[in-house]
């Protein structure tokens, strides 16, 4: 009797649960698309930061890639938060590589508002190896905009750029383009 009861409380705690997600999930979701209309205007979001840190611990995939989609635009958006390129790094290492594509693309695009430092390197230096060709092609964007815009380049940097002169996909190869100018300055 005490054994059914109990499997019976764990069933509708589990149920709660991932109702809560669920709901959590939703709230999330209509949140990000009323500060979507924001920051397509071009407007200052830093306001929403503590919701999109939020919303990046979110258990649904999908809301995730939305808020780090957000802070790669708030960087195009040139915003003066500081607070967005801390975040960035900190997905840096996700699993997903949309997230990660964001975040070499927000890195490249708030360096634009002078906002960025040398942990930039590493992060597009190891993203240059990675096996997915739009991670690879974004990293080498990054990597000139970094370069040119903040005057950030390293050794390994311009070593990593020059070994992908041969990559197989066209996609990187272009990418890589927009940094030989400025590697061609430095060397």
């Amino acid at each position: 009797m005490k054994s059914a009861i109990l499997t019976k409380t764990t069933e509708n705690a589990s149920f709660i649960w991932k109702n809560q997600r669920l709901l959590k999930s939703e709230i999330m979701k209509e949140s990000l698309e009323a500060v979507e209309k924001d920051l397509l205007s071009k407007k200052d979001c830093s306001e929403h930061i503590s919701l999109i840190e939020q919303c990046l611990e979110c258990c649904d995939a999908s809301v995730r890639k939305k808020a780090s989609w957000f802070l790669a635009k708030m960087g195009q958006n040139k915003t003066q938060n500081a607070d967005v390129y801390e975040l960035l790094l900190k997905l840096a290492c996700d699993n997903d590589f949309e997230i990660r594509e964001n975040v070499l693309w927000g890195i490249g695009e708030i360096s634009g508002a002078g906002i960025g430092d040398e942990r930039s390197i590493p992060v597009i230096c190891y993203s240059l190896s990675d096996e997915n060709p739009r991670i690879r092609g974004m990293a080498a964007w990054a990597a000139e905009r970094i370069m040119s815009r903040l005057k950030l380049f390293s050794d390994e940097l311009a070593q990593k750029l020059n070994e992908l002169n041969d990559d197989p996909s066209p996609y990187v190869r272009k990418s890589i383009s927009f940094a030989e100018e400025y590697l061609k300055k430095k060397i």
